[in-house]
């Protein structure tokens, strides 16, 4: 017997920040900030660590890092 399973599908937009950098981002530059951050920062060790979030074109942070370890 087969059991379907349905799945969900969402795509996200906007800009891919570490942690560390995000909590010393005021929220008023936060979408300015976000579009500015760059992917050497990101990869630096302690960023990589903090995890990962995603600021949305509206402003809005998401976690990356836990929506991404809830899925395994």
């Amino acid at each position: 017997m087969e059991t379907k399973t349905e799945t969900t599908k969402e795509t996200l937009e906007g800009y891919v920040v570490d942690i560390a950098c995000l909590r010393t981002i005021p929220s008023v530059r936060l979408g300015e900030a976000a579009k500015e951050h760059t992917t050497e920062c990101s990869l630096m060790g302690h960023c990589m660590e903090s995890g990962y979030g995603l600021v949305e074109k509206m402003v809005k942070p998401h976690s990356l890092t836990r929506r991404l370890q809830s899925m395994w």
